[in-house]
Protein backbone atom coordinates (compact mmCIF):
# COMPACT_ATOMS: atom_id res chain seq x y z
CA UNK A 1 0.00 0.00 0.00
CA UNK A 2 1.05 3.94 -1.06
CA UNK A 3 -0.67 6.83 0.33
CA UNK A 4 -3.74 4.67 0.94
CA UNK A 5 -3.94 2.81 -2.26
CA UNK A 6 -3.19 -0.57 -3.25
CA UNK A 7 0.13 -0.31 -5.32
CA UNK A 8 0.35 -4.40 -6.12
CA UNK A 9 -0.59 -7.83 -5.16
CA UNK A 10 1.06 -10.77 -4.90
CA UNK A 11 3.48 -13.43 -3.24
CA UNK A 12 6.13 -13.09 -5.84
CA UNK A 13 5.44 -8.80 -5.37
CA UNK A 14 8.74 -7.26 -4.91
CA UNK A 15 7.87 -4.30 -1.87
CA UNK A 16 8.51 -1.15 -3.23
CA UNK A 17 10.50 0.71 -0.49
CA UNK A 18 8.91 2.52 1.77
CA UNK A 19 5.26 0.24 1.23
CA UNK A 20 2.66 -0.71 3.36
CA UNK A 21 2.98 -5.25 3.66
CA UNK A 22 -0.45 -6.59 4.28
CA UNK A 23 -0.57 -10.25 4.93
CA UNK A 24 -3.67 -11.49 3.30
CA UNK A 25 -2.85 -15.25 3.53
CA UNK A 26 -5.88 -17.62 3.25
CA UNK A 27 -7.88 -14.16 3.03
CA UNK A 28 -10.19 -13.44 -0.42
CA UNK A 29 -9.46 -9.87 -1.76
CA UNK A 30 -12.51 -8.71 -4.31
CA UNK A 31 -13.14 -4.88 -5.43
CA UNK A 32 -15.27 -2.92 -2.93
CA UNK A 33 -19.09 -3.20 -3.35
CA UNK A 34 -21.76 -0.64 -3.67
CA UNK A 35 -25.40 -0.76 -2.64
CA UNK A 36 -27.10 1.31 -5.23
CA UNK A 37 -30.38 1.02 -3.37
CA UNK A 38 -30.35 1.56 0.26
CA UNK A 39 -32.09 3.89 3.27
CA UNK A 40 -29.73 4.40 5.97
CA UNK A 41 -30.75 5.33 9.53
CA UNK A 42 -34.34 4.34 10.01
CA UNK A 43 -33.81 0.98 11.73
CA UNK A 44 -31.69 -0.56 14.34
CA UNK A 45 -31.85 -4.28 14.69
CA UNK A 46 -35.73 -5.66 13.94
CA UNK A 47 -37.33 -2.37 14.87
CA UNK A 48 -37.68 0.82 12.23
CA UNK A 49 -38.72 4.02 12.70
CA UNK A 50 -37.73 8.18 12.33
CA UNK A 51 -36.65 7.82 15.93
CA UNK A 52 -33.94 6.02 15.03
CA UNK A 53 -32.77 8.69 12.46
CA UNK A 54 -29.75 10.14 13.72
CA UNK A 55 -26.18 10.92 13.44
CA UNK A 56 -25.00 8.08 15.33
CA UNK A 57 -27.14 5.41 13.91
CA UNK A 58 -26.26 6.68 10.48
CA UNK A 59 -22.24 6.34 10.80
CA UNK A 60 -23.19 3.21 12.97
CA UNK A 61 -24.79 1.77 10.04
CA UNK A 62 -22.20 2.80 7.34
CA UNK A 63 -19.43 1.53 9.80
CA UNK A 64 -21.48 -1.87 9.03
CA UNK A 65 -21.54 -1.51 5.81
CA UNK A 66 -17.71 -1.04 5.23
CA UNK A 67 -16.78 -3.91 7.24
CA UNK A 68 -19.23 -6.07 5.25
CA UNK A 69 -16.82 -4.32 1.93
CA UNK A 70 -19.40 -2.23 0.69
CA UNK A 71 -17.69 0.99 -0.09
CA UNK A 72 -20.72 3.11 -0.86
CA UNK A 73 -24.76 3.41 -0.13
CA UNK A 74 -26.68 4.79 -2.19
CA UNK A 75 -29.56 6.51 0.17
CA UNK A 76 -32.50 6.38 -2.12
CA UNK A 77 -35.14 8.61 -0.60
CA UNK A 78 -36.09 9.92 3.25
CA UNK A 79 -32.47 11.13 3.57
CA UNK A 80 -32.36 14.46 6.20
CA UNK A 81 -29.93 16.57 7.40
CA UNK A 82 -27.79 14.71 9.23
CA UNK A 83 -27.07 12.00 6.05
CA UNK A 84 -26.55 15.55 4.10
CA UNK A 85 -23.94 16.48 6.81
CA UNK A 86 -22.32 13.10 6.63
CA UNK A 87 -21.72 13.27 2.94
CA UNK A 88 -20.61 16.88 3.09
CA UNK A 89 -17.35 15.06 5.09
CA UNK A 90 -16.45 12.34 3.48
CA UNK A 91 -13.51 13.64 0.77
CA UNK A 92 -10.96 11.95 2.91
CA UNK A 93 -8.65 9.25 1.18
CA UNK A 94 -8.91 7.64 4.85
CA UNK A 95 -12.92 7.14 5.60
CA UNK A 96 -13.62 4.32 8.50
CA UNK A 97 -17.05 3.90 7.09
CA UNK A 98 -18.86 3.44 3.33
CA UNK A 99 -19.05 6.51 1.68
CA UNK A 100 -22.89 7.92 1.23
CA UNK A 101 -24.46 9.50 -1.55
CA UNK A 102 -28.45 10.81 -0.85
CA UNK A 103 -31.58 11.78 -2.68
CA UNK A 104 -33.22 13.81 0.20
CA UNK A 105 -37.13 13.50 0.12
CA UNK A 106 -38.79 10.91 -2.04
CA UNK A 107 -41.43 12.68 -4.94
CA UNK A 108 -45.15 12.07 -5.04
CA UNK A 109 -47.72 14.03 -7.13
CA UNK A 110 -50.48 13.65 -9.03
CA UNK A 111 -50.36 16.85 -11.39
CA UNK A 112 -46.77 18.06 -13.39
CA UNK A 113 -47.34 21.31 -11.75
CA UNK A 114 -47.46 19.38 -8.37
CA UNK A 115 -43.68 17.77 -9.57
CA UNK A 116 -41.90 20.83 -10.55
CA UNK A 117 -42.11 21.93 -7.75
CA UNK A 118 -41.37 19.32 -5.80
CA UNK A 119 -38.01 19.05 -8.08
CA UNK A 120 -37.38 22.45 -7.00
CA UNK A 121 -37.74 22.24 -3.71
CA UNK A 122 -35.90 18.65 -3.44
CA UNK A 123 -32.74 19.98 -5.87
CA UNK A 124 -32.16 22.63 -3.90
CA UNK A 125 -31.21 20.32 -0.88
CA UNK A 126 -28.18 19.14 -3.71
CA UNK A 127 -28.63 15.53 -3.33
CA UNK A 128 -27.32 13.22 -5.90
CA UNK A 129 -30.20 11.88 -7.88
CA UNK A 130 -33.85 12.55 -7.58
CA UNK A 131 -36.02 9.43 -6.48
CA UNK A 132 -39.76 9.56 -7.24
CA UNK A 133 -42.32 6.93 -6.46
CA UNK A 134 -45.06 5.57 -9.27
CA UNK A 135 -46.59 2.76 -8.07
CA UNK A 136 -50.12 2.28 -6.40
CA UNK A 137 -48.62 0.49 -3.65
CA UNK A 138 -50.16 -2.67 -4.73
CA UNK A 139 -53.63 -1.09 -5.16
CA UNK A 140 -53.64 0.91 -1.77
CA UNK A 141 -52.73 4.47 -3.08
CA UNK A 142 -53.19 6.13 -6.62
CA UNK A 143 -50.56 5.35 -8.74
CA UNK A 144 -48.29 8.85 -10.37
CA UNK A 145 -50.39 9.53 -13.63
CA UNK A 146 -47.45 9.41 -16.28
CA UNK A 147 -47.93 13.65 -17.33
CA UNK A 148 -46.62 14.06 -13.22
CA UNK A 149 -43.54 11.82 -13.91
CA UNK A 150 -42.51 12.77 -17.88
CA UNK A 151 -42.52 16.35 -15.93
CA UNK A 152 -40.70 15.27 -13.00
CA UNK A 153 -38.28 13.63 -15.39
CA UNK A 154 -37.85 16.74 -17.81
CA UNK A 155 -37.71 19.48 -14.55
CA UNK A 156 -34.97 17.26 -12.67
CA UNK A 157 -32.69 16.87 -15.86
CA UNK A 158 -32.53 20.50 -16.34
CA UNK A 159 -31.04 20.86 -13.42
CA UNK A 160 -28.33 18.12 -14.23
CA UNK A 161 -29.89 15.63 -12.00
CA UNK A 162 -30.76 11.36 -12.62
CA UNK A 163 -34.19 10.18 -11.83
CA UNK A 164 -34.73 7.18 -9.89
CA UNK A 165 -38.01 5.17 -9.44
CA UNK A 166 -39.56 3.35 -7.41
CA UNK A 167 -42.00 0.70 -9.65
CA UNK A 168 -43.64 -2.24 -9.60
CA UNK A 169 -45.44 -2.80 -13.04
CA UNK A 170 -43.97 -3.31 -16.70
CA UNK A 171 -45.47 -1.12 -18.26
CA UNK A 172 -44.88 1.50 -16.51
CA UNK A 173 -41.34 0.52 -16.49
CA UNK A 174 -41.53 0.65 -20.53
CA UNK A 175 -42.95 3.94 -20.69
CA UNK A 176 -40.94 5.42 -17.41
CA UNK A 177 -38.06 4.48 -19.50
CA UNK A 178 -39.03 5.96 -22.66
CA UNK A 179 -39.58 8.97 -21.32
CA UNK A 180 -36.02 9.56 -19.79
CA UNK A 181 -36.33 7.84 -16.40
CA UNK A 182 -32.73 6.83 -15.15
CA UNK A 183 -32.84 4.13 -12.76
CA UNK A 184 -35.60 1.97 -12.01
CA UNK A 185 -34.84 1.17 -8.32
CA UNK A 186 -36.91 -2.07 -8.25
CA UNK A 187 -37.48 -5.02 -10.20
CA UNK A 188 -40.62 -5.76 -11.96
CA UNK A 189 -43.07 -7.69 -10.27
CA UNK A 190 -46.10 -8.22 -11.93
CA UNK A 191 -45.42 -9.85 -15.11
CA UNK A 192 -41.80 -11.52 -16.79
CA UNK A 193 -39.46 -9.05 -18.34
CA UNK A 194 -39.99 -9.26 -22.07
CA UNK A 195 -37.67 -8.61 -25.19
CA UNK A 196 -39.40 -5.26 -25.28
CA UNK A 197 -38.22 -3.96 -21.99
CA UNK A 198 -34.99 -5.58 -22.14
CA UNK A 199 -34.44 -3.77 -25.75
CA UNK A 200 -35.60 -0.08 -24.27
CA UNK A 201 -32.96 -0.68 -21.15
CA UNK A 202 -30.23 -1.26 -23.54
CA UNK A 203 -31.06 1.41 -26.00
CA UNK A 204 -31.58 4.29 -22.90
CA UNK A 205 -28.47 2.61 -20.78
CA UNK A 206 -31.13 2.25 -17.84
CA UNK A 207 -29.82 0.56 -14.69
Amino acid sequence: MRDGKVEAVGVSVKPPKGAQIIDASGKTIIPGLINTHGHVGETRGLKAGVEFYTRDNILSQLGLYSRYGITTVFALGSDREEAFQIRAEQNTPRLNRSRLYVAGNIIVGNTAEDTRKMVDEVAATKPDIIKVRVDDNLGSSVKMPPAAYKALIEEAHKKGLRVAVHMFYLDDAKDLVKSGADVLAHSIRDKEVDAEAIELFKQHNVS
